[in-house]
């Protein structure tokens, strides 16, 4: 029963999970109740496995992949015309050069997205002190936490702590 004195049900076949359920649903509501609060429930039913809904493809991918193709196809050029002006023996020099120039640009991307999701974290997130709890046969180190809400967590850290 949420506010306006009409029963809902969810179906679900798990006691434990309902139990849990109900007294954090009723202490999520408002003090006072509004009386309308049916015409806030919406039902929408799931979508069958087969047709599952596709993600849509951000355009700025589309430029990425746009902007690599031309710096490629620019490469090749560079290419072919050390062949054409300096001899076809000498083409060999920006094809193996290619090779760290490629790992180089891989490394970078890793490093730039590494960044990003730090600067993310940075003005989004919120920190809170963790402690040390073990560490796994791998050398993973896993800290203890207590979050925002007050639940303790825990987490894998990529350092090895102490």
């Amino acid at each position: 029963m949420l506010t306006d004195s009409t029963v809902h049900r969810v179906a679900g076949g798990n006691s434990t999970a309902a139990t849990a359920f109900v007294p954090a649903a009723t202490a999520a509501l408002p003090a006072r109740r509004d009386p309308v609060g049916n015409a806030r429930v919406t039902v929408t039913p799931p979508a069958p496995p087969g047709e599952a809904e596709e993600v849509a493809y951000h355009p700025k991918y589309q430029r990425r992949q746009v902007i690599a193709f031309g710096l490629l196809l620019a490469y090749v050029g560079y290419a072919i015309w050390v062949g054409a002006t300096h001899g076809a023996e000498t083409v060999i020099r920006p094809i193996a050069a290619a090779t760290p120039l490629g790992l180089g640009a891989v490394l970078l991307s890793f490093a730039v997205n590494v960044t990003l999701v730090h600067l993310a974290l940075r003005r989004r997130g919120g920190t809170v002190p963790a402690s040390f709890d073990f560490r796994t046969t791998d050398g993973t180190a896993w800290y203890k936490f207590t979050d925002a809400d007050g639940i303790e967590r825990s987490g894998r850290g990529k350092n090895r702590g102490s």
